[in-house]
């Protein structure tokens, strides 16, 4: 089944979006460096499995958990977003083919 656009602002960085995730909040053991790299973990590790069929090089995972650190709604929706295209199937030209070689 397809995931369907997020209309909302996320609670949750995975489905369902509009249930609270009470795990994302600090919890009474942490300090907040701790709870920021338990959320930064947490948050490439939903990026990383969006992207889980591309192969990605050392940089471009750096990369990714730079955006980790971004707020909890823009890693679920860009996550979103990337799993959503990697099910999109439809292409309106030789999708083997470089964009030099489409015609004008």
């Amino acid at each position: 089944m397809t995931e369907p656009p997020i209309q909302e602002p996320p609670r949750r960085l995975t489905p369902p979006y509009d249930r609270e995730d009470r795990s994302l909040f600090r919890q009474r053991w942490e300090n907040a460096d701790t709870h920021r790299n338990r959320l930064r973990k947490r948050k490439t590790a939903v990026l990383l499995e969006a992207l889980a069929d591309v192969e990605l090089s050392g940089y471009e995972e750096r990369c990714l958990t730079w955006v980790a650190a971004w707020e909890t709604h823009m890693v679920a929706t860009l996550a979103s977003l990337i799993r959503r295209a990697g099910q999109t199937t439809n292409c309106n030209h030789n999708c083997n083919q470089g964009p030099e070689t489409i015609p004008s």
